[in-house]
């Protein structure tokens, strides 16, 4: 879960997943035929081999308070000139 908060703001989370890259088949092909066992091991350990989901994580944060509506501005009569 990946949680955004920002003074002023209502915090907004979202849910994050951790899966094999898109392209996981060939890269463990890849460890395999250039790296090994070991290969695999150093990209599990790492997080090489997993992406997130979704990314990128885009949000948008509302105010914490609705924005107050502007008041109206209140009309000056003028003097009429004098003749």
């Amino acid at each position: 879960m990946a949680t955004f908060e920002k003074d002023g703001f209502r915090p907004r989370s979202v849910p994050v997943r951790t899966e094999i890259v898109g392209k996981g088949g060939a890269a463990v092909a890849g460890n395999i035929l250039a790296g090994g066992v070991i290969g695999l091991g150093v990209d599990a350990a790492t997080g090489a081999a997993y992406d997130h989901t979704p990314n990128p994580v885009s949000v948008t944060l509302e105010p914490a308070r609705p924005a107050a509506a502007p008041k109206p501005r209140r009309s000056r009569k003028r003097a009429a000139p004098e003749t």
